[in-house]
């Protein structure tokens, strides 16, 4: 068997099951929001953020924007 043969694609239950789990993590971030707009305020410094491992950093870009929201100097 080659290497082609063995990469399948996701089930359909698979999929559906990540898009019911994309859609729980969206409603819980809009349920904390509240809770993220009481975190304190920065002074300012900056903060690095490192993307997970195999990931980059367009996958940070939205802690990067919370962390400037509440005053930090956020680099990728």
């Amino acid at each position: 068997m080659s290497k082609q043969e063995a990469i399948k694609a996701p089930s359909k239950l698979d999929t559906a099951l990540d898009a019911i789990r994309a859609v729980k993590d969206v409603a819980s971030l809009v349920k904390e929001r509240s809770l993220l707009n009481r975190a304190p305020k920065g002074d300012g410094h900056s903060v690095m953020v490192l993307p997970g491992f195999m990931t980059s950093d367009p996958a940070t870009a939205f802690l990067r924007k919370q962390l400037r929201k509440f005053g930090y100097n956020a680099q990728p």
